[in-house]
C-alpha cells in the first residue's frame, strides 16, 4: 500500500466515524465536537495531499479550511447552542441507536456503490466522501432541532470536499475560497434563525412551523 492510499484511509476511517459520532448522540455540543474533529481531519488531509501530490495551493486550502471550517463556524455555532432552551435534543423522530444503526448502514451502501466506481486508489476517499455526505443527508431528514439539521449541512458540504481533495486535488483555491465565504454565509444566516426561534418560540424544533400553517 503507497503512502497516499494509508492516509486516505486512515482518514477515510476517522471521517466516518466522527459522522456516526454525530448520529450516536444527541447533545448539542458533543454534536458540534464531532464536527469539528471531522473538520480537523480534513484540514490536515489536505496538507498531506499537498505534499504527496505537489500542489501547494492546497496549503492555502488547509490552512483556510482549518480556520473556516475548524475554528470560525464552530465558534458560530457554541454561541447558536448556547441560546438553545436545552443542552441537548429533546424530541426525537428516533433514538440515538436507531440512527446510529442506519448511518451504518448507510456507510455499507456506500462501500458497495463505490466498490464498482472507484480504483483502489480512489476508493477511501470516495467511500468516505459519500459516506459523509450520506450521513449528512439522514440526519438533516431524521432530526427535527434545527440545530442538527444545520450540521447535518455541514456534513454534506465537508463529505464533498473530501471527494475533491482526493480525487481533484489540482482544483484552483479561488473554488474553495468561494464555497467557504458561502459555507460561513450559510452559517451566519442559519444560526440567526435559530436564535429568533429560541427568543421568539422557546424552542429550536422545526415541528412548531408545522402547528403555525395550521
Amino acid at each position: 500500500m503507497s503512502a497516499t492510499q494509508a492516509v486516505s484511509s486512515l482518514v477515510a476511517a476517522s471521517t466516518i466515524i466522527t459522522a456516526l459520532a454525530v448520529l450516536g448522540t444527541r447533545y448539542f455540543r458533543s454534536q458540534l465536537w464531532a464536527y469539528v474533529w471531522q473538520s480537523t481531519i480534513l484540514a490536515a488531509y489536505t496538507a498531506v495531499v499537498a505534499v504527496l501530490s505537489g500542489h501547494t495551493d492546497l496549503f492555502w486550502a488547509a490552512g483556510v479550511t482549518l480556520f473556516v471550517r475548524g475554528f470560525l463556524v464552530p465558534a458560530i455555532l457554541l454561541r447558536v447552542a448556547r441560546a438553545l432552551p436545552g443542552r441537548r435534543e429533546e424530541a426525537l423522530i428516533m433514538s440515538t441507536a436507531s440512527s446510529l444503526l442506519i448511518g451504518v448502514i448507510l456507510v455499507v451502501l456506500a462501500a458497495l456503490v463505490v466498490a464498482g466506481l472507484a480504483t483502489a486508489a480512489e476508493y477511501p476517499a470516495l467511500l468516505a466522501g459519500l459516506s459523509v455526505t450520506l450521513c449528512g443527508l439522514f440526519l438533516t431528514a431524521s432530526r427535527p432541532e434545527a440545530f442538527p439539521q444545520l450540521l447535518g449541512l455541514l456534513q454534506i458540504e465537508n463529505g464533498l470536499f473530501l471527494v475533491t481533495v482526493g480525487l481533484t486535488p489540482g482544483l484552483p483555491l479561488i473554488n474553495e475560497l468561494v464555497v467557504l465565504f458561502d459555507l460561513v454565509v450559510l452559517v451566519v444566516v442559519i444560526g440567526v434563525l435559530i436564535r429568533l426561534m429560541t427568543s421568539r418560540l422557546a424552542t429550536g424544533n422545526t415541528a412548531v412551523f408545522d402547528r403555525l400553517r395550521g
